[in-house]
């Protein structure tokens, strides 16, 4: 279970389990995808978070991805749109939007209206990224009708009227379907400041927090080749999409499928912030330019050329079917698979069992030494009360609670080891050692367990891990947190990470412990004026 199924699915069983919902404008976007599980599993028996099954939750995503007729075999679908995440519902109202936006500026009537209104009203109510699919849109519009030629441009015979009415509706639909959905249909108020207050931190979030990559990402995520895929998809999404332009540019739906493509690879790539399934976005359209392509080469073959492209397409669809296979459902959590981010490693179910092992009482309070637990209240739903991190410092607290789990631990192998008859003591396990330059310096990571393929993965995960600390708190580069922190005026702020905050409040803690009675000198508060006094008038940094 990935991290964001598990945040999702723990809301939808809080949500069957009280009948409510209210809107966290933190991390769990919109609430029409709740309110379309809701119905759904509540008909299917499910009335809480310990009922819910990841296939319950997948079983939803499945069916708004089969939905969109995209791509039933292309690898960056299949796996994405099998998380319970909003991705897959966000791109097929995006779509929906378009269709109704096109109907309305070629027919103003109340139907296209009202769908117009109902669609980019549910599209808001999905993520808070719904603005980038409006100006796509209205960038592509305008190109589109820039790019018909003087011949066949015809003037836009729009009763004023008519055509001022027509966008009142759809206002009114799109504002009553916002309201209605943010305010838990007129349960929850706060829901609407909340919604508003979103739009401050996704902008920030849209800066990167941690997930900030170049401009390129997205096309090297979708055509460069990996260890388990050439990609067959994006080369022929690509190609098949050149294909139905150049053959029906004539067609205006196809420049403005053509020109919405090409905005959206535009706006989402000059966002710092980037994840692998908001390529999907960009994917969705070219699915159709593809289609289109598809069927413009189609209609040109004959005879033995005919054959040869129902060869080729059994070949293309037998290669789509095996990357699919190889890097969905075979490969999906290996840290060389593309399309794994961030991905849940198979050993959290032997974690969940040595938890378990440790503390049968169902009734316990799981104590987290990390500010970010998830999917752990995913997997003890139905076991604890209770997944939460250590407040404040991880100073005695954690040490005490690490002695404990180390006692308990400890114990518990014992006791299984004398349920034997006799004591004996753990077997060897392989030892796995990794380095990478970090820092101006080598790291090394050793690991011992049986599974080479596992402690790769966590090597890589601690390695990336370190990279990311790196970039947030080098002095070496300018647009590391630090850097920008040193190089404030005064009266200037700056939103700080959480690891970088921590990073000083911890050497703020030390500079307190480091005082000397005698002499009251802070040395590592002296080494931090030094460094500012190069820059007068900037914040104090301990570097």
């Amino acid at each position: 279970m990935h991290v964001d199924e598990a945040v999702h699915g723990v809301v939808l069983g809080r949500m069957l389990e009280t009948g409510s919902y209210r809107y966290n404008p933190t991390d769990c976007h919109g609430p029409t995808l709740y309110y379309l599980a809701w119905p759904v599993l509540a008909a299917m028996g499910v009335h809480g978070l310990t009922d819910l099954e990841a296939w319950h939750l997948r079983m939803i995503s499945a069916v708004v991805g089969a939905a969109t007729l995209l791509s039933p075999v292309s690898a960056p679908f299949v796996y994405y749109q099998r998380y319970f995440i909003h991705e897959g519902l966000f791109i097929l109202l995006s779509l929906l939007a378009v269709l109704f936006a096109w109907r309305f500026v070629h027919d103003v009537s109340r139907r296209n209206a009202v769908g117009l209104g109902l669609a980019t009203g549910l599209l808001f109510a999905t993520k808070e990224t719904a603005p980038l699919v409006i100006m796509a849109l209205l960038l592509a519009g305008i190109a589109t009708r820039l790019s018909q030629s003087r011949k066949t441009k015809a003037p836009w015979d729009w009763d004023r009227k008519r055509l001022a009415g027509g966008l009142l509706l759809a206002a009114a639909v799109f504002f009553a379907t916002f309201i209605l959905f943010y305010s838990s249909f007129g349960a929850n108020g706060r829901g609407l400041i909340d919604a508003a207050s979103s739009v401050l931190r996704f902008t920030h979030r849209a800066g990167g927090e941690g997930h900030a990559k170049p401009g390129w990402t997205y096309l090297a995520w979708i055509f460069a080749p990996g260890f388990y895929a050439v990609p067959w998809s994006g080369w022929m999404i690509g190609l098949l999409g050149l294909a139905g332009v150049c053959a029906r540019w004539g067609d205006p739906l196809v420049r403005l499928l053509n020109f919405y493509t090409l905005a959206t690879l535009l706006l989402y790539s000059a966002i710092p912030y980037k994840t692998p399934w908001l390529e999907l976005n960009i994917l969705a359209p070219a699915c159709l330019l593809a289609g289109v392509g598809a069927a413009a080469v189609y209609s040109r073959m004959n005879g033995r050329l005919g054959a040869v492209f129902h060869l080729a397409g059994a070949l293309a669809l037998f290669a789509l079917a095996g990357e699919t296979g190889r890097l969905c459902f075979e490969n999906p959590a290996d840290a060389r698979n593309p399309l794994a981010y961030s991905p849940t490693v198979y050993d959290i179910e032997n974690l969940v069992r040595t938890v378990k092992a440790i503390s049968p009482k169902h009734d316990a309070c799981i104590q987290v030494v990390s500010d970010d637990y998830w999917p752990l209240p995913w997997y003890l739903r139905r076991d604890y009360h209770l997944v939460r991190p250590i407040a404040g410092h991880p100073g005695a607290s954690r040490a005490g609670l690490d002695r404990a789990l180390f006692r308990a631990a400890a114990g518990s192998r014992r006791r299984r080891s004398l349920a034997g008859g006799k004591t004996m003591s753990p077997p060897s396990l392989p030892l796995h050692r990794f380095r990478q330059e970090h820092m101006t310096t080598t790291f090394e990571i050793q690991i011992a367990h049986e599974n080479a393929t596992y402690a790769r993965q966590a090597s890589l995960a601690a390695f990336q891990t370190t990279a990311r600390l790196e970039r947030l708190l080098t002095r070496y580069r300018d647009d590391s947190e630090i850097s920008q922190l040193r190089s404030l005026a005064p009266g200037e702020t700056l939103r700080l990470s959480v690891d970088t905050f921590s990073c000083l409040r911890l050497a703020s803690e030390m500079q307190q412990m480091t005082r000397i009675p005698a002499s009251g000198r802070k040395w590592i508060a002296r080494g931090a004026k030094l460094k500012c006094s190069r820059r007068k008038g900037t914040a104090p940094v301990a570097n």
